[in-house]
């Protein structure tokens, strides 16, 4: 069963890696997940989890020559969406 409170350290962190590290646009499946599993070191983040948060955010999942590839396509700002979910994060 997926963990709620993972799922939104989940959205929070692809909020933030769309705001910081790719902001330009679409990146690489094995990057971000490369630089999630430094960020989230220690919280247990589980791949349900992540495509759950995916899936909430709006991010398009693609297949590229040699991978995937993500690109946030909700309208609302992932910077909007990062500070948002880090206030749910203190909040709950």
């Amino acid at each position: 069963m997926d963990n709620e409170r993972n799922i939104l350290f989940a959205e929070l962190l692809l909020a933030r890696y769309f705001t910081e590290i790719s902001p330009a646009g679409p990146a690489s499946v094995k990057d971000i997940l490369r630089w999630m599993k430094q960020a989230a070191k220690g919280l247990g983040i589980r791949k349900s989890e992540m495509k759950e948060a995916r899936k909430r955010l709006g991010i398009r999942s693609w297949p590229e020559e040699g991978g995937y590839r993500w690109a946030w396509e909700n309208d609302e700002d992932p910077g909007t969406v990062w500070r948002e979910k880090s206030k749910a994060v203190m909040e709950a």
